[in-house]
């Protein structure tokens, strides 16, 4: 049709992956017109990954606006995991055991296996079948 308008109808805001930093901040003004997500999951997306400025000043400016996590327990201490002991007197990492992936080798050629790493003990168990693993 001639001099109709031909607008694009906007998507919802929770068809989208991309999160809206405004409404994490408590100040996104486009409500359900907004073209990027309110979803409590997709906004947690970005704060998996450490705080940059938190890991290099021991501080960060944004707070609890920052869109990166600033929760070093939820990460694996490198050291715990991988020499099974940490001597740091107050370390910010876990120091649970966590599940990784290492690389093995098969009768069909390299593989991966899902490991628990069980760094109290500094050895590695199988979780998946089939592959090989060195242990301490």
């Amino acid at each position: 049709m001639l001099g109709a308008k031909t607008e694009e109808k906007k998507k919802p805001f929770d068809d989208t992956i991309e999160p809206c930093e405004p409404f994490r901040r408590g100040k996104c003004t486009s409500g359900h017109s907004c073209l990027q997500s309110h979803d409590v999951e997709i906004l947690n997306i970005r704060r998996r990954k450490l705080c940059v400025n938190l890991l290099r000043h021991g501080y960060c400016r944004a707070g609890d606006t920052c869109k990166w996590s600033h929760n070093f327990g939820a990460y694996p201490c490198f050291s715990k995991a991988a020499f099974g002991t940490c001597k740091k007197k107050a370390c910010n990492y876990s120091h649970e055991a966590a599940i990784g992936r290492v690389a093995s080798s098969s009768a069909n050629g390299n593989t991966m296996s899902s490991v628990l790493l069980s760094p109290q003990r500094g050895t590695q168990s199988i979780a998946q079948s089939g592959g090989s693993l060195f242990t301490k």
